[in-house]
């Protein structure tokens, strides 16, 4: 079972990989703040509730498509963007990325993160 100290360290982890990731979080699908780095509780929920909506639609689309189950989602826009990463079926590993990130890195970063964690749970 995950526990919010393996949770925290994976998302300073994270955080550590590149300075371009400003926050990141363990989400629930349902939109639950698990753990996160973010310095207002008030920003961590908005990110929770937006990976949520991510999570719907990605699930969606991937069903659609006959894909499989979501592994992860990519969200950029001109000033950076959100990586969600799947752990389980019930949570997920989100990171914000500057527009500078290396996006690449944060990526394999991230699946090496949440198949760790996926393998406590």
């Amino acid at each position: 079972m995950l526990d919010q100290t393996s949770m925290k360290a994976a998302v300073n982890e994270l955080r550590g990989i590149d300075s371009k990731i400003p926050n990141a979080a363990v989400v629930s699908s349902d939109g639950l703040v698990m753990v996160a780095t973010h310095s207002s509780r008030d920003e961590a929920e908005t990110l929770a509730a937006i990976t949520s909506e991510l999570l719907s639609k990605g699930r969606l689309s991937v069903s659609e498509l006959n894909l499989g189950n979501l592994h992860s989602q990519l969200v950029l826009g001109t000033g950076g963007g959100v990586i969600v990463r799947s752990i389980n079926e019930e949570m997920v590993l989100v990171a914000e990325v500057g527009n500078q990130a290396n996006v690449g890195k944060v990526f394999a970063a991230m699946n090496r993160i949440a198949l760790r964690l996926g393998d406590s749970f």
